[in-house]
C-alpha cells in the first residue's frame, strides 16, 4: 500500500509539472525570456534651426527566449517635444497616429526574431534653437524597450533604455544657402576667392563676408572661412581643393554634396548626410 501511495503521489506532482510547463508554453514568454538591450541610431547627424525638416531614426531591439510582445517608447527632447511630430514607421504592428507629438509607443504581437529593427521618420517644426553660429543646440531623444505593455529593466532593475542627439547645424561658409549642400555656384564663388589678385600676383584674400577682396593685403578676419584652414585670410589650392572634395559627395541618387559638422574633419567638416 505504501509502494502504490508512493507512486500515486509522484504521479499527481509530476502533473502538476507537466501542467505548468505547457501553461509556460502557450504563454508566449519562457521563464527565461527577456529584452537585452535598445539602441537608438541616425544617418542624420544635425538639425536646421531655422526651418523645418525630417529625421529618420533607427530602433533596435535585442532579447533571449521566446517574447509574445515587445516594443518600445521613443520620448522628443524635453524642450522642444511639441515641435516633433510623428510621420512614419516601418514593421510594427501598432504605431502612433501622423501628427502625434512628443511621445511615440511602437509595439509588435508576433514578435520578429531578435534584434527586431524599425525605423521612425519623426518632422520637427521650425525654431528649434535661435540661429547663432556661436552656439550648438542639442536635441535628444530617449527609448525605452517594452516588455509587453510595461519598461523592461535590466539586471539591476533600472529601465532598459537608450539615448541619440542631434546637434544643431553649423554650417560651412562655402554653404552660402545653409541647406548643408556644397553646390556648384557655391564652389565657383570659392574659386572667385581663389583668384582674387593684387595687381599681377595672386592673393586669394576675401574680405568679413567672405566676397574676394582683390588689390588688397590679407588681413586674416575675426572669423576666417571654414575653407581657410591655416587661418591666414586667404584660400589656397589646396584649402580650394577641400571644398571641392566637400562638394563631390555622391549619393545613391546622385551627386549631392551633402556634408555635416564633424570634429574629425580636418575643417570641422565630413562629407555626407
Amino acid at each position: 500500500m505504501k509502494a502504490l501511495s508512493y507512486i500515486a503521489t509522484t504521479l499527481i506532482l509530476m502533473g502538476g509539472l507537466a501542467s505548468r510547463s505547457a501553461l509556460a508554453q502557450t504563454s508566449g514568454t519562457s521563464s527565461t525570456a527577456a529584452i537585452t538591450a535598445i539602441t537608438l541610431t541616425s544617418s542624420t547627424h544635425q538639425f536646421l534651426a531655422d526651418r523645418s525638416g525630417t529625421v529618420t531614426i533607427t530602433v533596435s531591439v535585442s532579447y533571449r527566449g521566446t517574447l509574445s510582445r515587445l516594443g518600445a517608447r521613443l520620448m522628443a527632447p524635453e524642450s522642444s517635444g511639441p515641435k516633433w511630430s510623428f510621420v512614419s514607421a516601418t514593421g510594427a504592428s501598432a504605431k502612433p497616429l501622423p501628427g502625434d507629438t512628443s511621445a511615440w509607443e511602437f509595439s509588435f504581437t508576433n514578435t520578429p526574431a531578435s534584434p527586431v529593427t524599425f525605423n521612425v521618420t519623426l518632422n520637427y517644426a521650425s525654431g528649434l534653437a535661435s540661429v547663432d553660429d556661436a552656439i550648438v543646440a542639442l536635441q535628444t531623444f530617449t527609448a525605452f524597450a517594452l516588455q509587453d505593455t510595461s519598461n523592461a529593466l535590466d539586471s539591476r532593475g533600472a529601465p532598459i533604455s537608450a539615448t541619440l542627439t542631434l546637434a544643431e547645424a553649423t554650417f560651412h561658409a562655402a554653404d552660402v544657402n545653409r541647406d548643408t549642400r556644397i553646390e556648384l555656384l557655391e564652389v565657383l564663388k570659392v574659386v572667385q576667392i581663389y583668384n582674387a589678385r593684387n595687381g599681377t600676383v595672386r592673393t586669394g584674400a576675401y574680405d568679413a563676408t567672405f566676397e574676394p577682396a582683390p588689390n588688397t593685403t590679407p588681413v586674416v578676419p575675426v572669423r576666417p572661412h571654414s575653407a581657410d584652414l591655416d587661418r591666414d585670410g586667404t584660400i589656397s589650392l589646396l584649402e580650394l581643393m577641400r571644398v571641392m572634395d566637400l562638394a563631390k559627395y555622391v549619393a545613391p541618387s546622385g551627386r549631392t554634396g551633402e556634408y555635416h559638422a564633424d570634429s574629425r574633419g580636418v575643417d570641422g567638416f565630413l562629407t555626407g548626410p
